[in-house]
This record gives structure tokens, sequence and C-alpha cells, in this order.
């Protein structure tokens, strides 16, 4: 990748000094390769603050109803652990960012 960019970076006249040229071609390929590991990481992350937050509310509800002496009936609660629900990971197997090196 980092060759493709060179060859690409020689067909324009560039005034831009030969180290910083580098660090842009580094900067480039880092966040190519490690970009997607950010987003997947990012995503599963807010996944997991959802579902927490989710059976939060579920928890909640039930003390409030049963304080209340109410039957509370969850299954209409999207996405609720309450009803059995999981977070799905976004890539593989959900193991780790290793999940995308094959």
């Amino acid at each position: 990748m980092g060759l493709a960019i060179i060859n690409v970076g020689r067909h324009y006249n560039l005034a831009v000094a030969e180290k910083t040229m580098d660090w842009m071609n580094l900067i480039m390929c880092l966040g190519v390769v490690y970009g997607s590991r950010f987003v997947m990481i990012t995503q599963r992350v807010n996944n997991q603050k959802q579902a927490q937050r989710t059976a939060q509310v579920a928890a909640r509800a039930e003390a409030v109803a049963k304080q209340n002496d109410v039957t509370v009936d969850l299954s209409a609660v999207p996405n609720s652990p309450m009803n059995g629900a999981t977070v799905a990971p976004m890539f593989g197997t959900g193991g780790g960012v290793n999940d995308m090196v094959h």
C-alpha cells in the first residue's frame, strides 16, 4: 500500500519536504489499517452501553411495578435483555480486534 501511495505521489509536483511526505504516507497507512478497527471497537462499546441502559430501565420498571403491586409486561420492549436479547457483534465473534485479521 505504501508503494502505491508513493507511486501516485510521483505524478504530482508537490512542494513538500520529503520527511513531511513520509509522515503523511505513514499516517494514511495507519488510518487505513487501524481506522476500521477503531470504528468496530466504538460500535461494540456503544452497543454494550445501550444494552446496559435498556437493562437498567427494565430493572427500574420492574422495581417500581413491584413496589406499586403492578404487573409489567416487558415483552413489548425491543431488544430488552429481559426478553433474552443479546447484543450481536458487528464483526466476527466480538472477541476483539483480531477477529478482522485473517
